[in-house]
């Protein structure tokens, strides 16, 4: 898969960051984390919204608070 392009399931996304499954069901519950879809009970995250959220939380120093 392209690294830009389609569809990563929670998994995934969950292998990208070393989050646990709960650290991602708060997160969605927060909603502090990327824009996510429901196909029936599964949870899956467009690779763009990831990519876009991870840009938004950029910082340059330890005291700036990202801008999401």
């Amino acid at each position: 898969m392209e690294p830009n392009s389609g569809i990563w399931t929670e998994d995934e996304y969950r292998a990208r960051h070393g989050k646990t499954k709960n650290a991602v069901r708060q997160e969605r519950y927060m909603g502090t984390g990327p824009k996510f879809f429901h196909s029936g009970r599964r949870v899956f995250y467009r690779v763009q919204d990831v990519l876009d959220w991870e840009e938004s939380r950029l910082q340059e120093r330890t005291g700036e608070k990202a801008s999401a």
